[in-house]
């Protein structure tokens, strides 16, 4: 709308102080939504996760080994 102002006026829209005003406005307008999509952003629950990795993760259970003594002998015995 002002660009057609200008014009009309015969101002050179390029040059004008009204360009430099808009592109600043621009900028503020983009910065303020990062900003909200910051806010809306999801957030990790580091407890969770952790308690989540820790209990999928494989761990071997403790065995004793194949075998008692007493058992080898008896089974050598035989």
């Amino acid at each position: 709308m002002n660009r057609v102002y200008l014009r009309t006026r015969g101002e050179d829209t390029q040059e004008h102080g009204i360009k430099t005003e808009l592109e600043r406005l621009k900028t503020t307008m983009l910065r303020v939504k990062e900003i909200e999509d910051k806010a809306k952003a999801m957030r990790v629950d580091r407890p969770a996760a952790h308690r989540m990795v820790s209990k999928s993760l494989w761990q071997a259970k403790e065995r004793a080994p194949k075998g008692t003594p007493g058992e080898y002998r008896a089974a050598r015995d035989s």
